[in-house]
């Protein structure tokens, strides 16, 4: 019984020595299995975050005042603030993040007359050969994709869907002109924006930005009764200096 037992722990100890690089192999393999599963599962984790931001935005040549000599005048006549709120879900793969979101904008544009010219027409038993659009209330509804180059540089696509909402003026040489109100204008677009974090607040949970945008939209629709005699489709500009915070992410 004793030299099978010693048998028998010679033969453990010879396998043992046998086949320990193999089996440390195969725990080694196993273990960093597990540890690149469990990187991959950290670095995949979605985040969502919350957004605000103001911007200074151009006109554009068909929405701007005329030239003034003040410079109040001048930036009211030129240039428009819209405030924005967006929604961020950020994903993270291979150590590349990207977000992709939703957002809404809200802008009283207050824009100078937008002019168009045409035959006498009759409207509203009204002879009128020219017209003109003030464009006010804005709201924006947008989509947002976004890389995140670093942790203080982000660049990204969005388009954009708009309605706007002014009143048209109808004119002839003699008479004083009638006017529609609440005329809605649908505008479809996309662009460009960049995004700076200079620094982080971690205690108050915001992070502060500054975002360049270069983004337009074009009419598609209008609401107005007399839109053929429109020949001329309206440019709005999203483009400009945006300042705001994130919340999260």
């Amino acid at each position: 019984m004793n030299k099978k037992v010693l048998w028998g722990l010679l033969i453990l100890l010879l396998s043992a020595l046998l086949f320990s690089d193999e089996l440390q192999e195969s725990l080694s393999g196993d273990t960093l299995l597990n540890i690149e599963k469990d990187s991959l599962y950290a670095n995949n984790k979605t985040h969502f975050s919350i957004s605000y931001n103001i911007g200074l935005c151009s006109k554009g040549n068909d929405l701007s005042s005329g030239i003034s000599d003040d410079i109040v005048s001048l930036v009211i006549g030129r240039f428009y603030l819209i405030n924005s709120v967006e929604l961020l879900k950020s994903f993270s793969y291979n150590k590349k993040s990207f977000d992709v979101g939703i957002g809404f904008g809200y802008a009283n544009i207050q824009s100078g007359s937008f002019d168009t010219h045409f035959k006498d027409t009759i409207l509203n038993n009204f002879s009128s050969n020219w017209a003109g659009l003030l464009l006010g209330k804005t709201y924006k509804y947008y989509l947002n994709s976004l890389i995140r180059f670093s942790s203080a540089f982000n660049a990204g696509l969005t388009v954009n869907y708009s309605q706007g909402y002014g009143i048209e003026n109808y004119y002839n040489n003699s008479t004083s002109p009638f006017e529609l109100q609440n005329i809605r204008r649908d505008f479809i677009g996309t662009g460009l924006f960049f995004q700076w974090f200079p620094f982080s607040l971690n205690k108050l949970f915001l992070n502060p930005y500054l975002m360049i945008k270069l983004e337009g939209a074009k009419e598609v629709n209008s609401s107005s009764p007399y839109e053929a005699v429109w020949s001329k489709k309206v440019n709005l500009w999203f483009t400009g200096v945006y300042v705001g915070f994130s919340i999260g992410n």
